[in-house]
């Protein structure tokens, strides 16, 4: 039912479902307002990681392009926030139309988006006693391009190595530390109501975990 709604949404160019008494009636009474469980959280839609890419992927702030790039590898890669932010630049492989498949850390400049046919994510993949090593491929054309931008404003600033989401204190203090989930979660809500129309009350119900969930259902 809410992908059938978000789908109405977009068709009649409503920023939000709230915004609309006809919409806002029919749905009085189902919505869920708060996660069943600490695990069963509300799931991103497609569209609004489509509309976060389009608003935050084009700004100026390497900010704003890293949240973006962390939310579309997440959600297309059906990834735990705890995975997301462990990736390294060394974890990316990029993969050309020849098949050839290039390290992130070992390139000598990023390839333009048309000459990369997709890319494996290296994820080190923990979940209570279990550890697997596992390579997703990722075929998302916005996902990809985010992927590309992110790695070239890591050029620019001098990492070629490391995290391949630093924090943002980090990157004032010139340290290579990875960006903590704590802070992609708020970025992530910050988004939601920045772009996606959500109230602050309707953006605290999802998590990092919303990225997994989300691209869960959407597939």
């Amino acid at each position: 039912a809410r992908r059938f709604l978000s789908a109405a949404r977009m068709r009649l160019g409503f920023p939000s479902l709230n915004e609309t008494k006809d919409i806002t009636a029919l749905i009085t009474g189902h919505e869920r307002r708060t996660p069943r469980t600490v695990m069963q959280t509300e799931g991103l839609e497609a569209d609004d990681v489509e509309r976060i890419a389009v608003a935050y992927g084009r700004a100026k702030s390497w900010w704003h392009v890293q949240v973006a790039t962390m939310i579309a590898l997440g959600f297309v890669a059906i990834l735990r926030l705890g995975e997301v932010v462990k990736i390294n630049i060394g974890d990316v492989t990029l993969v050309r139309h020849n098949n050839e498949e290039m390290n992130a850390e070992h390139l000598q400049s990023v390839p333009r988006r048309s000459s990369v046919k997709g890319v494996f994510l290296h994820i080190k993949w923990r979940k209570a006693d279990q550890s697997h090593n596992v390579h997703v491929p990722v075929a998302c054309s916005t996902a990809t391009k985010l992927l590309l931008r992110q790695l070239r404003l890591l050029r620019a600033a001098g990492r070629q190595t490391g995290p391949l989401f630093p924090s943002r204190k980090g990157a004032v203090r010139n340290k290579f530390n990875h960006v903590s989930t704590q802070s992609m979660r708020d970025a992530i809500r910050k988004a939601l109501h920045e772009v996606c129309g959500l109230s602050r009350e309707q953006a605290a119900l999802y998590s990092g975990h919303s990225l997994r969930v989300g691209g869960a259902n959407h597939i």
